[in-house]
């Protein structure tokens, strides 16, 4: 991180979001850039006036209080004034400074962000509608739109034409957004607290701490991650019930581990009950300590654009060649049979 000065200044621009009369201060701004969306940068207090006193919630609104809101936005920077000179006809008039107002650049954004913040797919306080619902909503319109004038139906369109911008410029955001949930919930070490020991063949048993955990092989080191890794996802299995899957998936299985050592974790799958999807440049998983194991290789001859896939049967003994993937099926019930025999 690089400090700068505009990182450690304050931004005043944020305060109407929670000052006092936050709902006319944010409803004056959602006025501004609806504007400004549809290209019309500039607006009087009497354009804002009449806007706010459309809605009931703001009957009792007075043009006064709006002079004195658009005051406070100015004064935060959310707006820029200049004096309207065009129509004055004399040193009193140009006395009463009537003025034209703008958003800032920084007001332009912080509305975007809301904007999106509202529009997030997940249940929140706000009542109001999600962008996909408006979007409904405005496309069950369209019969209505023959019996509008043109320029309602270009309003009609321009805005939806923005939800649609807008949703297609948020997607990623929303999937980076669903892609953090999951990460999370399926970090295996944020669901239980881990205490590790180790032993080696003739010493005492220790507590598993960096230190220790340095002066580890590679092997070793791969050994002391699966087995927390196995043991928080049997522990995890267990509160489902007795006949639901164990799945677990591994990417470029047990790498750096020794044939013994793979051996035991093979051994230690099997005991755990686990079904496992792993993949592997090197890992055949024809071990003794399996019993059953669909493998399939993946061939890509001189780089062409095609993979030709190769499927085997492990039946704890020897690893058969099969035709097609039907077969590795067909052979897999059998030796499930058998095993029951």
């Amino acid at each position: 991180m690089q400090v700068s000065d505009k990182l450690i200044k304050p931004l005043t621009e944020i305060k109407y979001l929670n000052a006092d009369n936050v709902s006319r201060y944010r409803c004056i701004m959602r006025i501004f850039f609806e504007n400004y969306e549809k290209l019309k940068y500039w607006l009087y207090q009497e354009d804002i006036y009449e806007e706010m006193i459309k809605d009931p919630y703001f009957a009792e609104y007075k043009p006064e209080q709006c002079q004195q809101d658009l005051a406070m936005l100015v004064e935060w920077k959310n707006l820029n004034t200049i004096q309207d000179t065009r129509k004055v006809a004399s040193i009193e008039a140009f006395k009463n400074k009537k003025y034209r107002y703008q958003m800032s650049e920084y007001s332009v954004e912080i509305e975007r962000l809301v904007l999106r913040l509202e529009n997030l797919f997940i249940e929140g306080a706000s009542l109001e509608p999600t962008l996909l619902e408006r979007i409904r909503r405005e496309i069950e319109r369209f019969p209505e739109m023959s019996e509008l004038d043109e320029d309602e139906v270009y309003t009609w369109w321009t805005d939806l034409n923005h939800d649609f911008v807008r949703l297609n410029q948020n997607y990623q955001d929303y999937m980076v957004f669903f892609y953090q949930i999951m990460k999370d919930t399926l970090d295996y070490r944020k669901w239980f607290e881990f205490q590790l020991f180790c032993q080696k063949s003739g010493e005492r048993q220790k507590e598993l701490t960096n230190s220790v955990f340095g002066i580890f092989s590679g092997g070793e080191k791969a050994m002391s991650m699966y087995v927390p890794l196995f043991s928080a996802v049997v522990a995890k299995y267990q509160g489902g019930r007795a006949d639901a899957p164990r799945l677990i998936s591994l990417d470029e299985a047990f790498a750096g581990v020794d044939n013994k050592n793979i051996r035991d974790m093979f051994r230690l799958m099997t005991e755990f009950q686990f079904d496992f999807i792993i993949n592997s440049q090197v890992l055949w998983g024809d071990c003794d300590t399996l019993d059953a194991l669909a493998i399939y290789q993946l061939i890509r001859p001189e780089n062409a654009k095609f993979v030709t896939v190769m499927p085997y049967l492990w039946n704890g003994h020897k690893k058969e060649l099969l035709e097609d993937e039907e077969k590795v099926e067909e052979r897999g019930i059998e030796i499930e049979q058998a095993a029951r025999i």
